[in-house]
C-alpha cells in the first residue's frame, strides 16, 4: 500500500503515485507503465484503464488519447 507516493514500483494501490511502474490501482498516477488502473495518467504505456491519458502505447481504454495511441484500444475516433 502506497498511498501518495512519487514512484511506486511493482506495488499495489499506488493512489496519487507520480510514477507507476509495475503496479495496480495507479489512479490518478501521471506516467503509468505497465500498470493497471491508470485512471488519470497522462501517459500510458503498457496499461490498462487509461482513460484520460494522453498519450497511450499498448494500452487499453485509451479514450482520451488526443496527442497519440499507438497500438491500443478506445482510441478516440477508432
Amino acid at each position: 500500500n502506497c498511498p501518495n507516493a512519487v514512484t511506486c514500483t511493482g506495488s499495489k494501490n499506488c493512489l496519487k503515485a507520480v510514477t507507476c511502474t509495475g503496479s495496480t490501482n495507479c489512479n490518478r498516477a501521471t506516467t503509468c507503465t505497465n500498470s493497471k488502473d491508470c485512471f488519470e495518467a497522462t501517459t500510458c504505456t503498457g496499461s490498462s484503464n487509461c482513460y484520460k491519458a494522453t498519450t497511450c502505447t499498448d494500452s487499453t481504454n485509451c479514450y482520451n488519447a488526443t496527442t497519440a495511441c499507438t497500438n491500443s484500444t478506445g482510441c478516440p475516433g477508432r
